[in-house]
């Protein structure tokens, strides 16, 4: 039943914001993308610095948006001006594993089997400290909700149970957020989320209103 619960959020979700796209509620002035781009900003400055503060070189995940995803390719740019090293996930159909690939501006990206951008094959692999993870929608306790195909839920358990030391960061509206995703045994929860309103921090349960 929950299944079925989950699957009907997510055709509400995924509904929802492509008409919030095609009504271009989230493109006034970019103004809310703006606010958005500066939390995640403002967030990632404290997670370095409460986290990583005496390592150096630190790999930082995002993604190549799509189906209206948030424009992280901003972010990227962003990013990567600044001097951060940045990798994009690979999709693994055998194991469900993301592989995390670096990228750099001169990076040739390629399509995947569902329209994914990635970078080739030839690129470095590494493993990231702070990995930023798509987010179709997302509740009060730090659970989100994906496309259903689980890649992020079982690299997060797979890096997780190594023992790597990794922050998760979700990237969402705040329309996104949902009363309950109706969490599964499998599913991951995140460190934050942050939205163009609020940071949210899920190991107290709390939030940082901007």
């Amino acid at each position: 039943m929950k299944s079925n619960n989950k699957s009907i959020l997510r055709k509400y979700l995924l509904q929802q914001r492509i008409s919030n796209f095609n009504n271009k509620i989230l493109d006034v002035s970019n103004n809310i993308d703006n606010k958005l781009y500066n939390n995640f900003m403002s967030l990632l400055d404290k997670v370095i610095k409460l986290y990583f503060s005496n390592e150096t070189n630190i790999d930082i995940a995002l993604f190549y948006p799509t189906k209206y995803e948030i424009d992280v390719t901003k972010l990227i740019v962003l990013l990567l001006n600044n001097k951060y090293s940045i990798c994009l996930p690979k999709m693994s159909e055998s194991t469900f594993i993301l592989d995390f690939l670096q990228y750099t501006q001169e990076t040739n990206l390629i399509e995947n089997a569902y329209g994914i951008k990635e970078p080739p094959i030839t690129s470095k692999v590494t493993l990231p400290k702070i990995v930023v993870v798509p987010t179709l929608g997302f509740d009060n306790s730090g659970y989100r909700i994906g496309y259903g195909k689980g890649y992020y839920d079982q690299t997060l358990y797979f890096l997780k149970q190594k023992k790597f030391d990794i922050i998760t960061i979700g990237i969402a509206y705040e329309f996104q957020k949902v009363e309950t995703v109706f969490p599964e045994k499998h599913d991951m929860k995140l460190d934050y989320i942050v939205t163009e309103d609020n940071i949210y921090k899920f190991d107290f349960l709390k939030h940082e209103h901007k």
